[in-house]
């Protein structure tokens, strides 16, 4: 389950709110629900004519948004779309966007996107990992593996490539030397 929580500061102008999704292939969001400040209220996202999925919600004292909604894990990948107001961003020094994830103790992050530096803390059978980021992307991605098991990577996969790439030719300078001299 994915929870997103959108907060709102200031008076809204409009008496409708605009939230939107990318349609992603195998990243369906399903069960989509909207806690209006203390109301519980059922969303339904409809493709607009740009193809982004979309609903609105009205603005009447709208101070808090927590939207929750189930998104799909393949293969031990975590893919979770984003729900999002179509605002614009402020300077990129802020930490516009801010994602908790929770996962058992016994998976790994081996990769993820955005790509970023994730760290882990352990609170007892679960591993809480934090995203901080100064835009709002469209979709986080997780590929978990199990703690006992070894996988690699595209990064990890792509620097063994050059390592490899790089010893090779080290040695065939190593073997020509004498004609450099």
């Amino acid at each position: 389950m994915v929870t997103e929580k959108l907060q709102f500061s200031g008076h809204l102008n409009d008496s409708l709110i605009t939230l939107q999704s990318l349609a992603f292939a195998h990243a369906d969001i399903q069960g989509l629900k909207g806690k209006v400040n203390d109301s519980t209220v059922s969303l339904s996202l409809l493709q607009n004519e740009n193809g982004l999925l979309e609903t609105s919600i009205p603005t009447t004292t709208l101070t808090s948004l927590n939207i929750t909604y189930i998104s799909s894990v393949e293969d031990s990948r975590i893919l979770a779309p984003l729900v999002f107001v179509p605002v614009s961003s402020g300077s990129s020094d802020e930490q516009l966007f801010t994602a908790t994830i929770t996962i058992p103790a016994f998976y790994k992050i081996v990769e993820s996107f955005p790509t970023i530096e994730l760290e882990g803390v352990q609170d007892g059978p679960q591993r809480i990992y934090t995203i901080h980021l100064p835009v709002i992307p469209s979709l986080v991605k997780l590929d978990l593996a199990p703690v006992s098991e070894f996988k690699m990577g595209t990064t990890e996969i792509l620097d063994g490539v050059i390592l490899i790439v790089l010893a090779a030719l080290g040695v065939i300078g190593w073997k020509k030397r004498k004609m450099l001299t």
